[in-house]
């Protein structure tokens, strides 16, 4: 199932990246939010859980880029925020930190380098790497990396 689920997204992303060529228009991501169907192949914190598709949402704003899942109080953003676009593929960064509130020290720590190509205005294909640290006693902190891929529709 996660084999033909991986090869439908490659086939799928061919097909319209060859589509789009031929296309006049190139497509704007500012102002859009896109519900992302990403498949994780290694368990990255409490984010990202091998070999199981997890559903999150990716809003382009003018000048920033965010990830629902972060929106919530305890996190905040730290570090290099954003994504850049050129013709039919875009490039996004995203840290989102969470602090112990007793000691003010960043306990949880996500970062997200994002590569994609848009084949058709409201579709997104591409790939997440992801990082992620947890403080914990000295010596058994956690440091975790893994990838997923993604397809994205316009909400």
């Amino acid at each position: 199932m996660k084999k033909i689920f991986l090869s439908s997204l490659v086939a799928a992303g061919f097909l319209f990246f060859n589509a789009q060529a031929h296309a006049a228009a190139t497509p704007d991501l500012a102002g859009n939010d896109y519900t992302i169907y990403m498949f994780c192949l290694k368990d990255v914190g409490d984010y990202c859980e091998k070999n199981k598709l997890e559903v999150d949402t990716f809003s382009f704003d003018k000048d920033s880029f965010s990830i629902k899942y972060f929106e919530d109080d305890d996190w905040r953003l730290a570090g290099n925020v954003g994504y850049s676009s050129s013709g039919n593929t875009f490039d996004a960064s995203y840290t989102a930190t969470k602090d112990i509130s007793i000691t003010g020290i960043t306990k949880y720590k996500y970062t997200f380098k994002i590569n994609g190509f848009i084949p058709v205005d409201n579709i997104l294909l591409g790939s997440i790497n992801i990082e992620y640290k947890e403080k914990k006693l000295p010596g058994d902190d956690t440091d975790e990396s893994g990838q997923a891929f993604f397809l994205g529709i316009k909400d």
